[in-house]
């Protein structure tokens, strides 16, 4: 912890003997005025520096006397709650919170009571400090051309858009000539609804006592109007004369201006809706309380970890249902594929039938083209030419009725005998008799017609069929297709009614196009008949000689067998005979089991008797082997004894030889 305070503590570090200057306008969040402990160079706790700068000039301690450096450390000390508790009113209450609605009424402000007392009812949230000890006096002048007409227009429209916009409205008020040429009660209302509207609707003006124009310059000062210098009691109280009046007007076209920059701040991350799409959006506020819980000196964060996987539990959930409806949806497109996939489609079908109903509609126009049209043609030619005959048979009739009145009146004129009436009468019933006999051959021939008729469709439908039946046999014996002399490629035989000589398509001989071609095929084909008797002849040749053959085999194939019978019986009496031999040896083998038996019963008995002995001599061999190592180990120890002895006699004689040598040495020096 101490480390990690030591870390904070560069964060928020601020030199207390640094000289600021002119306050800053930037809001400042509450967290970052929260005093924390850190761990000093000397090893104690030291209270954490404040990141606000200072807001008055505080002149360095080493350029004062000594005197007045305490008087200003005890000033220091008595204003430094003072500015620990500054108003929600300030800049971390308007800028760090969401904005609310500009014409929204009834909401309670979470605006903190202010020093001088305001009383703050619902509204929008307040964007003003409350806190003169923080604000410093500007000396910033007007650089705007508010003087200039083009710019007095421009701030008088965006005031008047704003008036509009919120609904202002007092007694006698005029919109164009409040906004141009205000009398000093519409300046007061205008100030107090802007104000209200841009700044902060709970604040209600009035309430400590002030009179307007020092309320006013209280507040601007307050709100760090850069141009506050300017305003003074006499343009407030005069605020609609023709010099005043640019000053007053910026005043308020600066608040409108704040209050409209303001509506378009966004939402922070905590307040921001999640976004579906964008999983990483959850960091956001996870991150923001995370880093507050920092500047409250914590390093661990478990509830906002809860609170972030809990996000993603409700995100995985809704992505797991979403999927699962997605699965089903897929299992149930899949199951309608395999449906439609798995059977014949009836798109098929339709198209079959389709291609059944295009060929009869093409019948049927053929049959109407070559069939229809021509026999209406002949039945209007067959009509007109009865309509001919029955106009010439009705003058005909005509001329014949005045002939016979012509004749009756003459007959009427004459005198009429009875051999005469007679004759006339039989005339009559002859011709009577005739015109019977013509209607019965009339109407015979007309039976007769009907029936040659019904005869000419009945062989026209039998004719049809045998050609449905031709055209796929002379196609698979490539009769068609068939070049005509007119360049066109016949693929299959046609009735055509409308060539009633032969009714095929016109330019078709049957006898002089397709009998040479039938003939031709007819030739090949009996030239292949032939060639297929001849192959059949030398098969059956070939099939003879096979027979004559496999009769010679089955011969050989009864020898073959009574040679076979011979060598059974043979096998047969060998098999006896083995038999017998088989047995015999049985009871050799048998009599040969038993003597080997004993032998290994008797042989048996020798192992044993030989591995007692063998054991005996293991067991002697043993003994022998330790005393010939005890032995060996006696003579070992006497051949060191001997050895030592001899190494003791050795270095005996070479000191005795020594000696002598010594001895000689000397003798011979003294000779």
């Amino acid at each position: 912890m101490a480390h990690a305070a030591n870390r904070r503590s560069t964060l928020a570090s601020v030199d207390a003997n640094q000289n600021y200057g002119q306050g800053s306008a930037i809001p400042v969040p509450s967290s970052a005025i929260k005093a924390v402990k850190t761990f000093g160079a000397a090893g104690g706790y030291q209270p954490r520096q404040s990141m606000l700068p200072q807001q008055t000039h505080q002149p360095r301690h080493s350029m004062l006397p000594p005197s007045q450096q305490s008087a200003l450390s005890q000033s220091q000390q008595l204003t430094t709650p003072h500015h620990l508790g500054q108003s929600g009113r300030r800049g971390d209450a308007g800028m760090y919170a969401s904005r609310q609605s500009i014409a929204s009424a009834g909401r309670q402000s979470m605006a903190q009571p202010t020093p001088n007392h305001r009383k703050s009812i619902g509204g929008r949230l307040s964007i003003a400090p409350g806190n003169m000890a923080n604000t410093a006096s500007s000396s910033v002048r007007e650089t705007r051309p508010i003087k200039d007409k083009h710019y007095k227009n421009r701030m008088g429209a965006a005031v008047k858009e704003h008036l509009e916009r919120t609904g202002f409205t007092m007694a006698g008020w005029d919109l164009n000539k409040g906004v141009h040429e205000p009398t000093q009660s519409a300046f007061t209302g205008m100030f107090k609804h802007i104000y209200s509207t841009c700044i902060d609707e709970g604040f209600k003006m009035g309430s400590d006592g002030k009179k307007f124009e020092d309320e006013v310059l209280t507040l601007m000062k307050e709100i760090k109007y850069p141009a506050a210098d300017e305003l003074s009691k006499t343009k407030l109280t005069a605020a609609g004369s023709q010099s005043n009046w640019p000053y007053c007007l910026a005043m308020l076209e600066w608040m409108v201006n704040l209050g409209t920059s303001a509506d378009h701040i966004g939402a922070g991350p905590v307040s921001r809706v999640d976004e579906d799409e964008d999983l990483q959006s959850l960091f956001f506020p996870y991150l923001w309380k995370c880093y507050d819980r920092f500047w409250e000196n914590q390093d661990t964060y478990p509830e906002e970890f809860e609170e972030l996987e809990s996000c993603f539990e409700r995100k995985n959930a809704a992505i797991e249902q979403e999927l699962k409806q997605l699965q089903e949806e897929h299992e149930k497109l899949s199951a309608e594929l395999a449906q439609y996939t798995g059977s014949a489609t009836p798109l098929a079908t339709e198209q079959r039938e389709n291609e059944m109903l295009v060929g009869d509609v093409t019948k049927f126009k053929r049959y109407h083209d070559d069939v229809l049209v021509p026999k209406l043609e002949r039945t209007k030619k067959a009509n007109e030419r009865l309509l001919d005959e029955i106009r010439e048979t009705e003058v005909e009739i005509q001329t014949r009725r005045h002939e016979g009145q012509e004749l009756q009146r003459q007959v009427d004129a004459q005198e009429m005998s009875a051999e005469e009436y007679e004759r006339m009468a039989t005339e009559r019933d002859r011709l009577h008799k005739q015109l019977q006999d013509l209607a019965d051959l009339n109407k015979k021939s007309t039976e007769d017609w009907y029936r040659l008729q019904l005869s000419f469709t009945n062989k026209q439908h039998a004719v049809e069929k045998r050609i449905r039946d031709f055209n796929p046999l002379a196609i698979k014996i490539k009769l068609f297709p068939l070049e005509l002399a007119s360049g066109r490629v016949l693929h299959e035989l046609e009735l055509s009614p409308g060539n009633p000589s032969t009714m095929l398509l016109p330019g078709i001989d049957v006898k002089g196009m397709l009998r040479p071609r039938v003939e031709v095929l007819r030739s090949h084909a009996a030239s292949q008949y032939r060639d297929a008797s001849n192959k059949r002849l030398h098969q059956q040749e070939k099939l003879e000689e096979i027979n004559e053959r496999v009769n010679t085999s089955k011969l050989e194939l009864v020898e073959e067998e009574t040679k076979l019978r011979t060598l059974r019986e043979q096998a047969d009496e060998a098999a006896k005979t083995s038999a017998m031999v088989t047995e015999q040896n049985a009871n050799d083998q048998q009599r040969t089991e038993l003597s080997i038996n004993q032998a290994d019963s008797s042989s048996r008995t020798v192992l044993n008797q030989a591995e007692s002995r063998l054991g005996d001599l293991r067991l002697k061999a043993d003994q022998l082997e330790e005393e010939v190592e005890r032995k060996r180990s006696r003579m070992d120890d006497e051949m060191l004894t001997f050895v030592v002895l001899l190494s003791k006699m050795k270095g005996d004689v070479a000191n005795q030889l020594r000696e002598v040598q010594a001895q000689v040495t000397l003798k011979s020096r003294d000779d």
